[in-house]
Order: C-alpha cells, then structure tokens, then sequence
C-alpha cells in the first residue's frame, strides 16, 4: 500500500472498515481475487444465483424486445451459468440436491416476476447493465461498476440481488447501515448528478423438501447524512490502510463480532488456524 490515496471499489472499502484481518488475507496476502475457496455452501449458492441474475437482467437491458422474443431460452441460459458455477464447488454427493434447488428456486424466481418482466405488471424496469461509476474524495477513488440500475415503482435505483436463509427483518436491517451500499450511491450520484436508492432484490430459501423460496423487495433511501458519512469513512479507511504494514499480520487486527455466529466471515479458520494459511492460498493459485 502507498499513502499516496487509494484506488478501490465501494465493497472492498466495506472489507477495509469491517475487519482489517479480513482485509488483509482478502486483499493483500490473497491477491485482487474477489472469490475464496472457503466461500460457505449458502454463499456459493448466493453467487449462482447472483449470476444468473445478473446474466438475465443484462440481456432486459440490452434488448428488451430480443430478450422477451427469446425468453425461455435466455432464462434457461441464465440458470445454466449458475449451475456451472455451482457445480465445480459442491461435493459430488450433494452435487444433484444443490443442482436441482438453484433449478428450482430460480424457476420459481422467473415465474413469480413474469408479469413485472413483460410489462404486465409494474414492477422492476431495467435501464442500464454494468454502468461504470468513478468520483474522488481527497486522494481516495471510489470506482466500479453498478450491475443493475433500474426503475422500481418510479424510483431510480441500484439493484443489489441476494439470497437469504434468515427471517426478513433481520435480512434487510444490515443493508440500511452498509458502507458498500452507501458509497455505490455516493459515487452514482457524484458521476451522473442524481441520487438513487439501493433496491434490495432477495430470495429467501425456506429449507422445504420441495426447495420452495420466497421473495420479497426493500428500498432503501439515502439521506443527506449518510453521504457525509460516507466522505468522512472513505477517508479513515484508506488512511489506516495505508499506515498499517502489509509485511506485518500483527498490524492487521480482528473484528471480533465478524468471527462468531450468524456473523462469521469465510476468512476464520485462517485466522483461528494459522497453520493451515499456506494450503489455503496454494489452492487458491490452482483454483485461479
């Protein structure tokens, strides 16, 4: 790291201010590489299911016209990247119940919106795919890409796809205080004058037989507060980043709330089991 500003994505800021151990093994001793290999089945499952997401409302924002011409087959494509993704990650003997629940939660995802995707309904409007974003705050770069901007309901907003397992309340509560869904707002406004929301557009696993999920939509408004905040922990961040050495594991504590629970990030065993760190990132290398 230089003390010279850094260059970052909003999410990586995010890592940056959860948890400096969790950024460093992240981000420094694990390379730019965004994906672990000891991502959780629930958080494999999210990303397959973010993939196909992504994939779809890309095509709607491309060519409506084409992607409703050609619908069942995009929507099949688009449950395909997910199942190549999966598939790779999941052991063989739970390889065919993982397949057939991201099958059939996303089934029922395509069904449920059906309506809302052919104007039948209103609902989600795709306008943008993959819209770049980029402002400065002192020496700092906000930068990245918005996968979804979208009308929802008249409102101009940014849209976040997850899956969950938890109760809804408990779900949306951690989005409305995120620095990550701050700043991607902060830096679209900065880029293109005008302040949108974050949409939250979640899928629930309820853990049935039958692999039923529920859905469900959350909106969340950014004040002029949350703004500022955002200026103020840009800042804090890149600056105790800079000032800590990354040679030094030492220098990069723990957030003790992230290493237990419901809260539990995917970096913990290296941290409790330092020893396994070497074959960690060797898999890592062979992976990437």
């Amino acid at each position: 790291m230089t003390t010279g500003g850094t260059e970052w994505g909003p999410s990586r800021y995010s890592v940056a201010q959860d948890c400096k151990r969790k950024y460093y093994l992240k981000f420094i001793k694990g390379g730019s590489g965004l994906i672990s290999i000891s991502e959780s089945p629930a958080a494999s499952f999210g990303t397959a299911c973010h993939l196909a997401w992504e994939h779809f409302y890309t095509q709607l924002a491309l060519d409506k016209q084409k992607t409703l011409d050609n619908f069942a087959e995009i929507v099949a494509n688009s449950i395909k990247l997910a199942i190549d993704y999966i598939e790779p990650l999941t052991k063989d003997e739970l390889k065919e119940v993982v397949c057939d629940e991201i099958i059939s939660g996303l089934d029922q995802y395509f069904i449920h919106y059906e309506d809302e995707i052919f104007g039948r309904k209103e609902g989600l409007v795709p306008i943008s795919a993959e819209t770049p974003i980029q402002c400065s705050i002192g020496s700092d770069v906000l930068t990245g890409r918005v996968d979804l901007v979208a009308n929802y309901m008249g409102t101009l907003c940014l849209t976040n796809h997850k899956t969950t397992g938890k109760d809804w309340t408990r779900f949306f509560k951690k989005f409305r205080l995120s620095l990550s869904e701050r700043a991607y707002v902060y830096t679209y406004e900065k880029t293109y004058g005008i302040r949108p929301a974050i949409l939250i557009n979640a899928m629930r696993r309820r853990k049935t037989k039958d692999f039923q999920v529920e859905f469900q939509r959350d909106i969340i408004f950014m004040s002029d507060e949350d703004m500022r905040a955002v200026e103020r922990i840009i800042s804090n961040v890149g600056c105790e980043v800079s000032m800590r050495d990354p040679e030094q594991i030492e220098e990069w504590e723990q957030n003790g709330s992230m290493c237990v629970g419901e809260y539990e990030c995917e970096m913990r065993k290296i941290c409790v089991y330092p020893e396994t760190e070497s074959m960690y990132f060797k898999q890592r290398e062979v992976i990437n």
